[in-house]
């Protein structure tokens, strides 16, 4: 299995919220890359990648829209000390169609270790604006 399979396998099984993953997008930055850092918030919801190659900093899915509403971003480290990621998101969709949950997972550039980091809950509509900031 790839790395890009692994990491979809895990946002798979993850289920945030207990809601089936219907869809997975990988993270590209506008230069190409597909390595990242991770600035992230649990609480609020706010995941924000930075390209390993350009420093580009991209406030994921509505991530834009509760930045205001954290006092402090955690970086994403991986256990063997790895702050370079393959970055997905997860998207669960309610029976309307419309994005209910979303899950941000990491693969590990140095070791593949890959998991979950940051999970929300979407609780409105229009949602299909989502799907294409990842």
């Amino acid at each position: 299995m790839t790395a890009a399979e692994d990491l979809a396998a895990s946002i798979i099984d993850f289920e945030a919220g207990g809601y089936p993953v219907g869809e997975i997008r990988h993270a590209v930055c506008e230069c190409g890359s597909i390595r990242f850092g991770l600035l992230f918030d649990d609480e609020v919801g706010v995941a924000i990648r930075v390209c390993a190659e350009c420093g580009e900093e991209f406030g994921m899915l509505d991530s834009d829209d509760h930045a205001d509403d954290v006092d402090s971003v955690d970086e994403a480290t991986c256990t063997c000390g790895g702050t370079e990621f393959l970055v997905a998101v997860g998207f669960a969709f309610a029976s309307d169609g419309e994005v209910r949950w979303v899950s941000v997972g990491l693969s590990c550039v140095a070791d593949g270790v890959a998991g979950v980091y940051v999970d929300w809950k979407v609780d409105y509509v229009p949602t299909g604006e989502l799907r294409g900031r990842v």
